[in-house]
Order: C-alpha cells, then sequence, then structure tokens
C-alpha cells in the first residue's frame, strides 16, 4: 500500500514538474516573440515593399512592455517610420521618429542606409542640447567675425607696427 502511494506521489510529482517546466518554457518563447527574429523579418518584408506587412509584423511589439531593449526597439521605430513614409503616410511616419528620438536623444540617422528624409527628420527632431555643436562653430564664427571687425576698425595711428618694414613702391 506504501509503495503504490509512492508511486502514485512520484507520478503526481513528475506531473507537476512537467507542467512547470512547460510554463517557463511557454513564458520565454513568449519574450523572445519580440526579439531580434521579429526585427528581421520584419526588415525583410520592408525590403521587398510589403509595408502593411511590416507594420502587422512590428506592431504587437510597440507596446511599452514589448521589445526588452533599446537596441531592439530602435531598428523597430525606424522600421515603422519607413514603412509610413512609404504608404504615403508622413504624419505617422514623423510621429515614429519621434517616438524613437525620445526613446533615445542621441540617436544618428545612418547616412549609408537611410533616406533623406529619415535624416532630415532626425536631426530636426534632435534635442536642442545635442545641438549645441551648431552653437558652439556659431560663437567660435562670431568671436572671429568680431575680432575682424574690431582690427579694422580700430583708429589708425601714426605710429609704426612693431616687426621688419616693407617699404611699399610709391613711399
Amino acid at each position: 500500500m506504501v509503495k503504490r502511494w509512492l508511486k502514485q506521489v512520484g507520478v503526481l510529482v513528475l506531473i507537476g514538474s512537467a507542467m512547470s517546466a512547460a510554463t517557463v518554457w511557454a513564458q520565454g518563447e513568449a519574450q523572445n516573440e519580440c526579439g531580434d527574429k521579429r526585427i528581421t523579418d520584419a526588415d525583410q518584408l520592408y525590403k521587398l515593399g510589403f509595408f502593411d506587412e511590416t507594420i502587422a509584423e512590428l506592431r504587437p511589439c510597440m507596446a511599452p512592455k514589448g521589445f526588452p531593449s533599446k537596441a531592439l526597439r530602435q531598428p523597430a521605430y525606424r522600421l515603422m517610420a519607413l514603412s509610413y513614409f512609404e504608404k504615403d503616410e508622413p504624419d505617422s511616419s514623423r510621429s515614429w521618429i519621434e517616438a524613437l528620438m525620445k526613446d533615445e536623444n542621441g540617436y544618428q540617422a545612418d547616412p549609408s542606409m537611410d533616406p533623406l528624409f529619415f535624416q532630415y527628420w532626425v536631426d530636426e527632431l534632435r534635442p536642442k542640447w545635442y545641438q549645441r555643436r551648431w552653437v558652439k562653430t556659431l560663437g567660435l564664427g562670431m568671436v572671429a567675425g568680431g575680432v575682424s571687425f574690431f582690427l579694422l576698425l580700430r583708429p589708425s595711428t601714426d605710429k609704426p607696427l612693431p616687426g621688419p618694414s616693407i617699404m611699399l613702391p610709391g613711399q
């Protein structure tokens, strides 16, 4: 009787372990559903010109907890923006670029891969603190211009400038 009871308990434990392992495996599969494979599949669909299908492939993973990392979200945002642009929906395309810029402030478009409209919108939407390099360049240009302006408009003096004197013709 005890042996039979131990046998039944052992079977139940075995079945419970199998069910637990199956649940963990299914959860892992659900998490991997929004992974590299989905991005690769969507990229292939985009390259083949199936823009609606690209959007449908990515849409389930665009929820806040869809893609687990920025490394996966960024190409997804990019593909969504490109697909909507190709479908002649520039407002939707721009909103996906805005979402990309909110997710990663320092995002840089790749001139070798991205169309000009995408590069332009990324540069246009980049937050002001990433545009400081232009301010610095402009500031240096203004300083140089101010110094040149000052040197050109300073009152002339009869005193010779230091350094070797050069005799100009007609003097």
